[in-house]
């Protein structure tokens, strides 16, 4: 798992910013139970999909399961989970550059006919912090 600035500033002894809240994301239905996960948080609609405001990379555990945290500022947020099975770093594509890999989203918004818009992804991250759940497409 990627270490996060908050982690650092933790370590160093520095005060986390007053404004950030903690996400919690725990992402299911990883299968087979290798590769690695490639988490993005995007804030924005313009940029949804193309500049995370966040990035995470974890392997799997055996279970098929992980879960990341981030502290961000409270807001709107969409997160978009690739599941990277042969751990190249990127999604790989099919033909006509259909993905060959599992990906899913938050609110575990379904992609038809390209990705699901940022509104159906989004959820709310209040000062008091959230937890949200994504589960990847069976694979096997």
């Amino acid at each position: 798992m990627r270490v996060f600035p908050t982690t650092l500033a933790i370590a160093a002894g520095l005060a986390l910013p007053s404004d950030a809240a903690e996400l919690t994301v725990s992402i299911a239905g990883a299968s087979p139970a290798t590769g690695q996960l490639l988490v993005g948080v995007f804030d924005d609609d313009t940029t949804f999909l193309l500049a995370a405001v966040a990035n995470a990379v974890t392997e799997v555990d055996g279970l098929g399961q992980s879960q990341l945290l981030f502290d961000l500022a409270p807001g709107t947020y969409a997160v978009a989970v690739t599941y990277d099975l042969n751990g190249n770093g990127a999604m790989d594509r099919k033909a006509l550059g259909l993905p060959a890999e599992p990906y899913a989203f938050s609110n575990n918004a379904r992609a038809t006919f390209g990705p699901p818009s940022f509104a159906r992804a989004a959820f709310a991250l209040p000062q008091e912090g959230a937890a949200i759940t994504i589960t990847l497409p069976h694979t096997d």
